[in-house]
């Protein structure tokens, strides 16, 4: 991670939990499949809950949705555009038992942090196909009322 920030000029940004959990590589599990462990000295910008960072007129909202682990964050773009990584895929969610991960906040997370926005909202996923907010809420079996 350091190397590419040092090549690119890169700025590393994260949510406040996932800060603390990028240091350490049997936490981020990165040395399992990736060859080599990825870890960084820390993020150059931090954002908390509900934070919003504009970047050449893009509004980024960070939104906490643990449960996938105890750090996971979905992104909100100019209140269109869902970024949901390993919390919330096409009719499924992420795994929830690796290292800090938790099933019903992953539920809980879903269903007060991402099932109360718009159900119009383009949802892309870490994996997969992209999907929508309502098209979840109608057809994601493993989120039910």
């Amino acid at each position: 991670m350091e190397q590419l920030r040092e090549k690119t000029g890169a700025k590393l940004v994260s949510g406040d939990k996932a800060s603390i959990n990028i240091t350490d590589p049997d936490i981020n599990l990165s040395y399992s499949g990736l060859g080599y462990e990825l870890s960084a000295k820390k993020s150059d910008i931090v954002l908390k809950d509900n934070e919003e960072l504009n970047i050449d007129g893009l509004n980024i909202k960070c939104i906490y949705t643990p449960g996938h682990t105890n750090c996971g964050v979905c992104y909100l773009i100019n209140n269109k555009k869902l970024f949901t990584g390993d919390t919330l895929f096409l009719r499924s969610v992420g795994r929830s038992d690796l290292p800090t991960g938790d099933g019903d906040i992953l539920v809980k997370s879903i269903k007060t942090r991402i099932y109360t926005l718009d159900d119009d909202i383009d949802v892309f996923p870490g994996h997969g196909g992209q999907s929508s907010v309502g098209y979840e809420k109608k057809y994601n079996m493993y989120i039910k009322d």
